[in-house]
């Protein structure tokens, strides 16, 4: 993702793998336009080193009272 889709991670997470293996990587971003997200991911879908579609898990904000 970068500056052009207006999405700014938060946090990353990459674990380590065994050869020839996969690596998950979990990416949490600032708010962002959902638009934008699935703009981000389509283009993320279609680079040769991904080896799956990604998957997305909303996390919003709530308030407490």
């Amino acid at each position: 993702m970068d500056k052009k889709n207006n999405i700014s991670i938060s946090s990353m997470i990459q674990k380590g793998r065994k050869v020839d293996e996969a690596v998950p990587v979990v990416m949490m971003t600032h708010d962002a336009v959902e638009r934008d997200v699935n703009k981000a991911l389509a283009e993320i879908d279609q680079m040769d080193c991904v080896a799956g579609p990604t998957i997305v898990i909303r996390v919003e904000e709530g308030s407490q009272g």
